[in-house]
This record gives structure tokens, sequence and C-alpha cells, in this order.
């Protein structure tokens, strides 16, 4: 296939389509080509680059200059373009203890770690109320759509941050992180299936969430968190809900709100 320079490049093709071309998508400074797969050009000039969108009549795209080709890089022994992110996750509670996160990347066919709406995995409830993030990494580590999957060492404290680089690839394209705020029955937050190849710079702030697997009774027999030391335990009384939006502490049983509630958003996450 061959492909032309941008300055001799003409559109000539006049079909109207019912979805979005990637010529559409990314402008009429695309390479031309038809092809109904994904492909990849690694060109010697690590500055130019291009993939094949999926799709008919779709177009070649130039990815972002900061990208390198990984030759044989992929699952297929095929080349992928992809560079090292740097992802910070900052807690912007006051005193709310994130678990260790795991963190992710893969592709849109696995799918998001949650869903508005809808039940939480047995995965992602013993994160969220246990802070036991290695059912959830076992899952995506199986999984022929992850590229990697790490459960970072140590807990985030209020208003701390910790940082991690991941290698993001036109194959595996997408972050996912998971971690529990740990003074709670059952709240968690996430980045959740971020697109972040050809992004650059991202900062994203996200709410607490309550994962619906566990009543919000406030009592420290149930709560694995410092705030409940004198205390201690982790039992759990069922409340078979759907994942929402937390509501926070209400002085309910032993939590006190002047030390452990918070106004969203709960966590924020940049990748650079």
């Amino acid at each position: 296939m061959k492909i032309f320079p941008a300055s001799t490049l003409v559109f000539t093709v006049a079909v109207v389509f019912s979805r979005t071309t990637c010529i559409e998508a990314y402008g009429r400074n695309s390479y031309a080509s038809c092809s109904k797969r994904g492909e990849i050009k690694c060109a010697e000039d690590s500055s130019n680059f291009y993939q094949r969108c999926t799709g008919r009549y779709y177009a070649w795209r130039r990815l972002p200059k900061d990208y390198s080709c990984i030759a044989g890089g992929s699952t297929t022994g095929g080349d992928v373009i992809g560079k090292e992110v740097s992802v910070t996750i900052k807690n912007l509670s006051r005193g709310q203890p994130f678990s260790p996160p795991m963190v992710a990347t893969h592709n849109s066919a696995q799918g998001p770690v949650y869903e508005f709406g809808e039940a939480a995995s047995d995965e992602l409830r013993a994160i969220a109320e246990d802070g036991n993030a290695i059912p959830l990494h076992d899952l995506y580590a199986a999984s022929a759509n992850v590229g990697s999957a790490v459960v970072l060492d140590g807990p985030i404290g209020p208003l701390q941050e910790t940082t991690v680089n991941v290698l993001i690839t036109t194959e595996f394209p997408m972050l996912t992180i998971a971690s529990m705020a740990v003074n709670t029955n059952d709240c968690f937050v996430s980045l959740n299936a971020q697109q972040i190849l050809g992004e650059g710079r991202l900062v994203l702030l996200r709410p607490g969430l309550d994962a619906g697997t566990e009543v919000n009774d406030e009592d420290c027999a149930n709560i694995p968190g410092p705030a409940c030391a004198a205390k201690p335990g982790n039992g759990r009384i069922a409340e078979n809900s759907v994942i929402h939006v937390h509501a926070g502490v209400h002085t309910l049983r032993d939590l006190v709100p002047s030390d452990v509630d918070w106004r969203n958003p709960m966590v924020q996450f940049i990748i650079e």
C-alpha cells in the first residue's frame, strides 16, 4: 500500500457514511488508505508512525511524535507503537487513606471495571470492602486483553500521592485503576477504562464511589481502616445494591464525619 505525502494528498471519493470515518475524526491531513483491519506502520523515522483505523474506508492517522516503535511488541509478534507514561494518583481527602491500588493497561475488549447502576463484581467487592486488590489483579493478569497489571506497594494517605510508570501501546491503549477508601464500609475510587493513547497530558478528577455491596452502617466492626484502630474488625452486612456515587459519612455509629468525611472529587489522576 503506497503512503502519499500529506502535501500531495487529494481526496476524490464522494461517499457518505453512516458513521464517522477516521478522515472525519482526524482531519484531511490523515494518510489515505482503505482497510477492514487495523494495522501499524513503524517507519525508520521515530517521529513518523501511523495507525490504520479499523473499519471500511478509514484512513491512516499520524500518532504523536513522542511515541516509538516497539518491533515485535504485540501479542501476535507484530509491531506496536507506544510510550511509557507517568501515572500519579493523588488522594484529595483529609481523612481517608486509599488501599494499595491495582493498576492495569488493557484494550476495550477487557471492558470497564464497573458501570453505574450495575452490581459490583466479586473482584471489585474485595477492593471496596477489604482493600484487597489481589482478586482483581489476578483477573486482569490472566486476560489476553491486558498488557500489564500490578498492585502498588503501600496505601496512599490523605493528601498524599504516588506515581507509577506504565507502558501504553496501540495494542493496550487504556488504563484502569481501583482502590478502597479504607475508613468506610465499601467506598472505592477508580479510573475506569480510560483511553490514554494519543491523549497527551491528562488531569482527571473522580468521586468516591459506593460499591453497593455492604451496608454503610459506619460500625467499626465492619471497617478495616485506621479510624477504627480502637475497635478493629472487618465484618460485613450485605447490601445487594448497585454502584453509585458515595454519600459520605453521617454519624450513624462509630465514624466521626469531621475526621473522615469528604467532599467530591476524592481523587486526582495525572497522566503524562
